[in-house]
């Protein structure tokens, strides 16, 4: 990935499949959190909240 940061939606909180190898590499990711996790992790809530700007272009 080019990109330095990648916005998405609660569907992509998996931390072994996507944020750990991101994150590894130096990424930033702007996930927010499922309902059933255990283990919350900090985002940004101010950037996600312009995601939907990004998908509506």
């Amino acid at each position: 990935m080019q990109a330095d940061t990648l916005l998405a939606d609660k569907a992509f909180d998996a931390d072994r499949r996507l944020i750990e190898p991101l994150q590894a590499e130096g990424k930033t990711c702007v996930i927010p959190l499922r309902s059933n996790r255990n283990n919350p992790r900090p985002y940004d809530k101010d950037i996600y909240k312009a995601r939907h700007l990004i998908e509506n272009f």
